[in-house]
């Protein structure tokens, strides 16, 4: 900075017209210069921006299709519904709770739902 410009920047007094001028004259290429620098520092960030926007897409696509592979699929109608049925209360009637371990799996996949109510059907 201007060594003339010093006295100003350590005193409250105003300004006079020529301090004013000379401030802003020096200014513009400190100023230019901020402006491109901000440029450039978001420039990164507006690729990584996007890149994680894709990277979320392409995760999205595959974990639709990997439901498709989950091990519970595979699961023959037998061994599920022994498993549904094992979760049914013994001591009482089954009641509609979310925490109740019958209604909890129906939450974890429709084959599993389908088959509650088989083996409700079943209990009856």
């Amino acid at each position: 900075m201007e060594g003339h410009l010093a006295a100003p920047l350590h005193s409250n007094d105003a300004p006079s017209e020529a301090t004013i001028t000379s401030v802003k004259e020096l200014l513009l290429e400190p100023s230019a210069e901020l402006l491109a620098t901000n440029a450039e520092i978001q420039r990164p960030n507006t690729i990584l921006n996007e890149l994680k926007h894709k990277q979320e897409r392409i995760k999205s696509s595959i974990d639709g299709y990997n439901t498709i592979l989950a091990p519970v699929r595979q699961f023959p109608a037998d061994i599920l519904h022994e498993i549904l049925y094992h979760c049914l209360p013994t001591h009482r009637n089954s009641v509609m709770d979310a925490s109740e371990a019958s209604v909890l799996l129906t939450r974890i996949c429709s084959k599993c739902t389908q088959r509650r109510c088989l083996a409700l059907v079943c209990l009856t």
